[in-house]
């Protein structure tokens, strides 16, 4: 960064409502990029605060503060998408950072930014504990984010073995939103659907208080690529034949699944009515 550059930081640091009191007049560790001549990010870690300060320079302007806890260009783990990239295939450069709330198996926030013609805001996808992947799936421009719906999250289980199916976002030219094309899979053979039933419905899994969760797992896998109808097969086949209350599972399950942010792209794939059963609970 040039020293103009270092100054706008630091004057960022010191007006940010989340660094209000520097113990000393240490600089904070800063890793800063040049996007171009006249273009600088950088983000500087103030540890007596516990926070990260995102800072945009443009022709020696302070243009965007942002203030997290964990911030970090790209998208990482495994995803090095450096400042600059394009993202959403606009063919002008972009930014991705990536927030980090901290806390138990939480929570993960992208945002995306357009350098052209001024520096924006684009997209912010909270994908709450699931976090993304950002991959060219399609051979087009820009990347598509592949992450997972958090809805089933305790449902009738603990988190570890909570289903989380997969979501794949693609850019519309306004939003990142569900692509039904790069969800859509082949549908698994008849025979494998049978066996992986099977081994569900005679799992030790049941027991008079417990479901298992691989049942709806499975369901969601299959409606999450376009098969619904192999899905309600595959809970009339999991179930085991001697255990009630299977209509009330697929009843409190269909309700958990309208309340999905995704609900909506995923019963269009499927060609299902959007609307939930009558009576569902209100927290559904």
């Amino acid at each position: 960064m040039t020293r103009l550059a270092t100054a706008l930081l630091g004057l960022a640091l010191l007006a940010s409502p989340l660094a209000t009191a520097l113990a000393d007049d240490t600089p904070p560790p800063v890793q800063a990029v040049a996007i171009d001549d006249n273009t600088t990010v950088a983000i500087a870690t103030v540890a007596e605060t516990h926070t990260d300060i995102l800072a945009v320079i443009v022709n020696n302007e302070l243009v965007w503060t942002q203030g997290g806890y964990i911030l970090e260009f790209g998208a990482p783990p495994g995803s090095d998408i450096a400042p600059g990239t394009d993202i959403t295939g606009s063919g002008i450069k972009e930014l991705l950072v990536t927030e980090y709330s901290g806390g138990a198996h939480c929570c993960t926030t992208y945002y995306v930014y357009a350098f052209e013609p001024f520096f924006r805001r684009l997209a912010v996808i909270d994908t709450q504990s699931s976090g993304a992947r950002f991959e060219d799936l399609d051979g087009k421009p820009g990347l598509e984010v592949i992450t997972a719906d958090n809805t089933f999250a305790y449902w009738k289980t603990y988190y570890a073995a909570s289903p989380k199916p997969q979501v794949i976002l693609a850019w519309d030219g306004t939003a990142f939103v569900p692509s039904a094309a790069l969800m859509a899979a082949p549908a698994p053979s008849a025979a494998d659907l049978k066996a992986q039933a099977a081994r569900v419905a005679a799992s030790d899994q049941w027991t008079a208080d417990d479901l298992d969760p691989d049942l709806w797992r499975r369901m969601l896998d299959l409606l999450y690529s376009g098969h619904a109808d192999l899905a309600w097969s595959f809970l009339d086949d999991g179930w085991p034949a001697a255990r009630d209350g299977k209509d009330a599972f697929a009843r409190a399950f269909k309700c958990e699944l309208a309340a999905s942010p995704f609900w909506d792209a995923v019963a269009a794939m499927n060609k299902l009515d959007t609307n939930p059963p009558a009576d569902c609970p209100s927290d559904s």
